[in-house]
C-alpha cells in the first residue's frame, strides 16, 4: 500500500510535469497554412476597420508579424521591446476613450487583455533608460526596456492578432509613440525559471520527511 508521504509526492511529480508541458509548449513550428491564415484574419480586419488601421498603420504590423513568423523554430524566445511613450494618449476621434490623455492608463489597458500569462509568457526584464551611449541607428530617445519571454512564436502571433480583432490593441498605438521590438534567442542567460521551479518541487516535497523527522526527535 502506497503510504501517504509517497501519494504527496507523486501528486507533486505530476503537477510538475504539468508545468513543464504547460511551460514549455508544443515545440511545434507553425506550418504556412496557419501563417496564412492568420495572416488574412488580420487583413480582414484592418479592411473592416480601415480609419483605425490607417490610423496606427496595421499594414506595416502585419507585413512584420508575417516576416517574423517564418523564422518560427517552434521553440521559445524573448522579445526585445524599447518603448518611447506618447506625452499624451492619442485615440481615434470616434473612439470612447478620445478624451483620455493618460498614456500609463491606456497601456494599463491593454496589458489587462491581454491573454499573454495564461500561455506562459511574461516579462523578465524591465528597466527605464537612464541615459544614451552609441546609437548608429538614430532612433531617438527611449523610455523603457521591456523583455518578455513566449514559449514559442505560434503564441505571439495568435496573441498578436486576438489584441488586433478584439480592439485591444488600440490602447497600446494610443500609448505609444514609437517602438522598436524584435525577437532574440538566449545563448547564455541566468534567467532560469524551469531550474528555480524544479528546486521549489523538490523542497515541497521534502517537507513531509523534514516534518517527520522533527517529530521523531
Amino acid at each position: 500500500m502506497i503510504s501517504k508521504i509517497n501519494l504527496y509526492r507523486l501528486f507533486l511529480l505530476s503537477m510538475y510535469f504539468a508545468f513543464l508541458i504547460w511551460y514549455s509548449g508544443s515545440g511545434d513550428k507553425m506550418t504556412p497554412t496557419e501563417i496564412k491564415r492568420g495572416i488574412d484574419t488580420l487583413k480582414a480586419y484592418a479592411l473592416e476597420n480601415e480609419e483605425v488601421s490607417s490610423f496606427y498603420g496595421t499594414d506595416n504590423t502585419i507585413d512584420s508579424l508575417n516576416t517574423m513568423a517564418l523564422t518560427d523554430d517552434g521553440g521559445e524566445f524573448i522579445m526585445v521591446n524599447l518603448i518611447k511613450y506618447r506625452d499624451i494618449a492619442k485615440y481615434p476621434e470616434n473612439s470612447k476613450w478620445s478624451n483620455d490623455t493618460d498614456p500609463m492608463i491606456a497601456e494599463q489597458r491593454y496589458f489587462e487583455g491581454l491573454k499573454m500569462f495564461r500561455k506562459a509568457g511574461h516579462p523578465i526584464f524591465f528597466s527605464k533608460v537612464v541615459s544614451k551611449f552609441i546609437d548608429d541607428s538614430d532612433s531617438g530617445e527611449w523610455d523603457v526596456v521591456i523583455l518578455v519571454r513566449y514559449r514559442s512564436m505560434r503564441d505571439l502571433f495568435n496573441m498578436a492578432i486576438d489584441a488586433a480583432v478584439s480592439g485591444n490593441s488600440i490602447h497600446k498605438w494610443a500609448s505609444i509613440e514609437k517602438t522598436n521590438v524584435f525577437p532574440v534567442k538566449s545563448q547564455i542567460s541566468l534567467f532560469l525559471p524551469k531550474f528555480f521551479i524544479t528546486l521549489l518541487f523538490l523542497l515541497v516535497a521534502y517537507i513531509p520527511a523534514l516534518i517527520k523527522r522533527a517529530h521523531q526527535k
